[in-house]
């Protein structure tokens, strides 16, 4: 609360005088959008783990202490292995997108 104190015919008002509050440093915390997109790409949701992996990365630039950038990482390139296993399981197996049953039914 400012203190008041007159100077003559005038009241002049003085700012509080506090003492310099510490900002506590905020605790180190794990991002919780980078834990989702891992927990995404465990269970093969790669949309989903995209999506998340990319905002907590972004998060991890603006807000220095959280950690997780490094749980994003990887569970992008948990994505891509599933993406490209999938890519070659279709691929040997000569399903639709690379052959297949389809070509029978050509004229």
């Amino acid at each position: 609360m400012p203190s008041v104190r007159r100077e003559g015919s005038r009241v002049v008002l003085a700012p509080a005088e506090t003492p310099e509050i510490e900002t506590p440093e905020p605790e180190e915390t794990t991002n919780l959008c980078a834990c989702i997109s891992l927990f995404a790409a465990l269970l093969g949701l790669i949309p989903i783990t995209i999506v998340f992996a990319l905002i907590a990365l972004s998060e991890s630039k603006r807000r220095p202490y959280e950690r997780g950038a490094g749980i994003a990482v990887s569970a992008l390139l948990i994505s891509v292995a599933q993406i490209t296993v999938m890519l070659i399981v279709v691929w040997k197996l000569e399903l639709p997108p690379f052959g297949g049953w389809i070509d029978q039914y050509r004229i």
